[in-house]
C-alpha cells in the first residue's frame, strides 16, 4: 500500500457500476475537505487535497448512489464545520458523523441531531492526529443512546482484547470501520473472534470497506472476512467509498470499489441491497421515503428526519 502526506484530488472519472444498485443506495462513509477549509490539527498526519461537497455529489451520480454519511475527517480534529455545511446543503439526503468529547454540550448534541448528525467517531488509536480517547467514549455513550446515535470505532488490531469488556458494556450502538482494521494473516484471529463476540451482542455493525488492507481489491482474503461478517449480522453490515481516500499516491477509484463489494458477495442482488440500502437506512435513521435522482440537481427526497426516543 503506497501511502502519502500530501492527498491526490478527486478522479475526474469514476467506473460505472456493473450491477444493478438498488434504490435508496447509501454510502455509508465519506468524508468533505472544502477548498476553503485549512484548520487541521497540529498532529495531522495528511494534508487534504479539495474534496467539497459539490465534488460528493458528482460521485454519487457517477456511481447512482442517492444518499451519503459525511464522516469527520480526523484531521480536523473536533472542529466540525465542515460536517456541518454539508449537512445544512441537503439535510435530506446526507447524514453526519462528527468528533466530539467529554466536554460536548446536550445542546450541542440536539443542535448536530436536527442538523441530521446520527454519530460520533472514536479512532482511539492516534495513527491519524486529532482522535478523542477511551474516557471520552464512556462520558458521551450514554448521550449517544439516548439519541439514537452510534459511536464509529476503529481501535489498533492489538486494543481488540483488552477493549472487548468495555466495548460490551457501552449503552450505545457501536459501528466498528474499515472490517475492523485487522490485518489479513493469521495474527489477527484474536482480534475477530472478539469482533465476532460483540457482533452477538446484537448492538454492533461493521463497515465492509477492505481497499485499506489490501492493494489487491479481490484478494479472497478480504471477501472471505466480509462474507463472515456479513453471515453473522447480515442486518448490521454496511458499506462506504471513503472517498476521498485521503493519504493514498496512487488513485482510488470509489467505482471500481463498489463493484470489488457486489463482487465480494456473487452480486447476490438481496445481500447488496441490505448493505446498501435497507441496513443505512435504519443505521442513519434516514426518512423512509422515496428519492428521486436528478441528474443535474442535487438528490431530492421527501419527508423529515425523526428523533429516536
Amino acid at each position: 500500500m503506497q501511502l502519502t502526506a500530501a492527498c491526490l484530488p478527486p478522479p475526474e472519472n469514476y467506473a460505472a457500476p456493473d450491477f444493478q444498485v438498488p434504490a435508496r443506495a447509501c454510502d455509508s462513509h465519506c468524508h468533505v475537505t472544502p477548498e476553503d477549509f485549512l484548520n487541521t490539527v497540529p498532529d495531522a498526519s495528511y494534508e487534504p487535497a479539495p474534496a467539497p461537497p459539490a465534488e460528493l455529489r458528482r460521485l454519487r451520480r457517477s456511481i447512482k448512489f442517492e444518499r451519503s454519511v459525511v464522516v469527520q475527517a480526523s484531521v480536523y480534529g473536533k472542529d466540525n464545520r465542515a460536517v456541518e455545511q454539508a449537512l445544512r446543503a441537503e439535510p435530506q439526503v446526507l447524514r453526519g458523523v462528527v468528533v466530539g468529547d467529554a466536554d460536548t454540550t446536550d445542546a450541542q448534541l440536539d443542535a448536530w441531531h436536527a442538523m441530521g448528525v446520527r454519530g460520533m467517531r472514536f479512532i482511539m488509536s492516534g495513527q491519524l492526529g486529532g482522535t478523542v480517547d477511551l474516557n471520552d467514549l464512556k462520558v458521551l455513550a450514554p448521550k449517544l443512546a439516548d439519541r439514537g446515535w452510534h459511536a464509529e470505532i476503529l481501535p489498533r488490531e492489538d486494543q481488540w482484547p483488552s477493549l472487548k469488556s468495555t466495548l460490551e458494556q457501552l449503552p450505545c450502538t457501536l459501528v466498528v470501520d474499515h472490517l475492523g482494521g485487522l490485518s489479513l494473516g493469521a495474527q489477527s484471529g484474536e482480534a475477530e473472534r472478539v469482533l465476532s463476540s460483540l457482533l452477538s451482542t446484537g448492538r454492533v455493525w461493521v463497515k465492509l470497506i477492505g481497499y485499506r488492507l489490501s492493494a489487491d481489491l479481490r484478494d479472497p482474503r478480504i471477501a472471505r472476512r466480509a462474507q463472515r461478517l456479513y453471515s453473522e449480522a447480515p442486518t448490521r453490515m454496511v458499506w462506504g467509498t471513503d472517498w476521498p481516500h485521503v493519504a493514498f499516491s496512487v488513485e482510488q477509484d470509489a467505482g471500481v470499489l463498489l463493484n470489488a463489494l457486489a463482487s465480494w458477495f456473487d452480486h447476490d442482488a438481496s445481500a447488496i441491497e441490505r448493505i446498501l440500502a435497507a441496513n443505512p437506512e435504519e443505521l442513519f435513521d434516514f426518512p423512509r421515503a422515496a428519492v428521486r435522482m436528478d441528474p443535474v440537481d442535487p438528490i431530492i427526497v421527501t419527508g423529515t428526519p425523526q428523533r429516536r426516543t
